[in-house]
């Protein structure tokens, strides 16, 4: 049997909190963190895989975006 410690249950906490749509200076509040960048750093940077496929979503929605080429030049942007 697998036990949950206190970390594991705030990061649950603090994840599902950014899935259901909260915003992350609320989250921060919730988590009683001073700074900003420990929420992010501990809670939240397990996320960034499912806001990189949303945004993908996004932006395949929008007619007017520019494809991803795969390389971090934007030279073909005009």
């Amino acid at each position: 049997m697998k036990y949950a410690s206190a970390p594991d249950l705030r990061r649950t906490f603090a994840v599902r909190l950014k899935r259901s749509g909260m915003p992350p200076d609320l989250i921060q509040q919730l988590m009683r963190h001073a700074d900003f960048q420990t929420t992010q750093k501990y809670y939240l940077c397990d996320t960034i895989q499912e806001d990189t496929g949303r945004i993908r979503e996004i932006l395949a929605d929008d007619p007017q975006s520019v494809p991803y080429s795969g390389s971090h030049s934007r030279s073909h942007i005009s």
